[in-house]
């Protein structure tokens, strides 16, 4: 019984354990190192690759200019064949960045 509940337990983490791939769209004005922070945080199922072909979508992050007392930051994922899939506009880059989270594991 003991082998059963070790393969159901491998299997559930196999479904759900699964890495996302992301590149970062070269138009994108936020620092890759602060989304791999936000995605470690919030989904760290989530990969930041800079192999195009490998990845299963591409996010443009943007960052307004520092010259706006209320920032914003916008999330667009675009899937394989370039469609726009999900977006995102927060204040901060934690919440958008979980947003993100959220739409990737319910995208599975």
């Amino acid at each position: 019984m003991k082998g059963w509940s070790l393969f159901v337990v491998l299997l559930i983490c196999a479904a759900s354990c699964a890495e996302t791939k992301v590149v970062v769209a070269p138009r994108s004005t936020m620092a890759t190192s602060q989304l791999l922070k936000g995605f470690k945080e919030s989904c760290p199922s989530v990969v930041v690759t800079s192999e195009e072909s490998s990845a299963d979508y591409v996010i443009e992050a943007e960052r307004e200019k520092d010259t706006e007392w209320l920032k914003h930051y916008r999330m667009t994922l675009f899937d394989k064949q370039g469609k726009a899939v999900f977006s995102t506009d927060k204040h901060s880059p934690g919440a958008a960045t979980k947003d993100v989270c959220k739409f990737l594991s319910h995208a599975k």
